[in-house]
């Protein structure tokens, strides 16, 4: 099915107004801010669409490996700062590894989507500057948040809009532009709303009432860890007793040349064991999403559907690789509990043979000939010799003949 414009346009937008907050605070905390800088967050919506549309039309991990280096190129030459190059590296690889992501698993509910989880974060951020006096931030990240709300507005309204055309639109004289015209009306007055707040929100002393919270929280935690309700001022001892105050230990002698030689030798093999191990970890990655990324295309472009294995193949792949399951995992199967009970109703007259056929067993056994005993001794047979598994049935109708008289 073709995705919606509009759902495309708020998925650009929730990617983009997300990773700008979350640099523009990196920013104010690394002293980097400018409006300069803000002005280039701007450009970070030209990876976010080429990366994109590579990934999703099926390029080979090539070109979107290049074309990833090459943005990166680019923003790292944009940038004026080693913390400005950071915060907007930082913000191209994040679209790289998002969109790498969606390509290898076709998942994306999960970042492209306007949520109200990514609305906590920019709240959260809003309180963070309240906290720490970042007033001409703070003023921005309420503007960010009203936008983003508006954003899981708009997006919502227009997934419920498709769905419920979706299911209703075959149905006769379905009034599409009615419903179209009174989802608009109410998304507008919504909007309107929320715009309102917006500008009424610096006027209603709601940052010091969030800021009185925080010092209660900061109060409360501050006699939670302590122990104690109030602060005590230290009393100065006497000189008295000064006298018998224990004297602080000096420092320890140098260790032997020995051990310093060894803890050496010990730390550059522990270095390179590391370095060699995240190399090879690199690797392997590299080449499973390689597997993974061209897994999924089809010689035309087109993207293949990854069939998920039904539960069967997955036991019978699990009896191929021979996990390890525990013994007492194994005497819960139906096939061990139907021999457990055909031993104890064999049992119950005394100890057979060992060498007797199960028909002699039953004899042994005394066991009357009838409808209960071939169906008592049929149980038996599958579970000790048939190729086909048993069943929690036929294991349950086991139990109830062996509590069963047969004469």
């Amino acid at each position: 099915m073709r995705e919606d414009r509009f759902l495309k346009i708020y998925s650009f937008l929730h990617l983009w107004i997300f990773i700008a907050g979350i640099l523009l605070l990196l920013l104010y905390v690394g002293e980097a801010f400018s409006p300069e800088a803000g002005a280039k967050l701007i450009l970070l919506a030209v990876p976010a669409l080429l990366l994109r549309e590579i990934s999703v039309r099926g390029k080979k991990i090539w070109s979107y490996l290049g074309a990833s280096l090459l943005v990166l190129a680019v923003f790292w030459f944009l940038g004026t700062g080693s913390w400005e190059r950071t915060c907007l590296l930082f913000g191209v690889i994040f679209f790289v590894i998002l969109f790498f992501a969606q390509r290898i698993t076709g998942n994306r509910e999960a970042f492209f989507r306007p949520s109200y989880a990514c609305l906590l974060a920019f709240a959260l951020e809003y309180i963070f500057t309240l906290a720490y006096d970042l007033d001409r931030l703070g003023n921005l990240f309420l503007i960010l948040t009203g936008c983003y709300w508006l954003l899981i507005l708009w997006s919502r309204n227009r997934e419920y809009f498709l769905d419920y055309c979706g299911d209703y639109d075959r149905l006769y004289r379905f009034p599409r532009q009615g419903i179209a015209y009174g989802s608009r009306l109410m998304l507008l007055s919504l909007t309107v709303f929320t715009v309102g707040c917006m500008v009424l929100f610096p006027f209603l002393g709601v940052d010091r009432g969030i800021l009185a919270v925080l010092e209660l929280l900061r109060r409360f935690l501050a006699m939670l860890f302590s122990g104690e309700r109030e602060e005590k001022v230290p009393e100065d001892l006497p000189s008295p007793e000064m006298e018998f105050q224990p004297m602080a230990l000096e420092p320890g002698g140098e260790p032997s040349p020995f051990l310093a030689a060894l803890w050496n030798i010990l730390e550059k093999v522990l270095i390179l064991v590391v370095i060699v191990g995240a190399a090879a970890g690199i690797c392997a990655l590299i080449f499973w999403l390689y597997k993974k990324y061209n897994s999924q295309t089809a010689e035309n472009g087109d993207i293949l559907e990854n069939l998920e294995s039904s539960r069967r193949e997955n036991r019978e792949g699990l009896k191929k690789r021979r996990i390890f399951v525990p013994d007492f995992l194994k005497t819960r199967t139906p096939q061990t509990r139907i021999r457990k009970a055909y031993k104890r109703k064999i049992e119950m007259t005394g100890k057979p043979s060992a060498f007797a056929s199960p028909k002699e067993l039953e004899d042994q056994a005394g066991l009357p000939q009838g409808e209960k005993r071939e169906e008592f001794h049929g149980l038996y047979e599958k579970a000790r010799y048939g190729n086909a598994p048993c069943t929690q049935e036929e294991a349950k109708r086991m139990w109830e003949l062996e509590r069963v008289d047969f004469s």
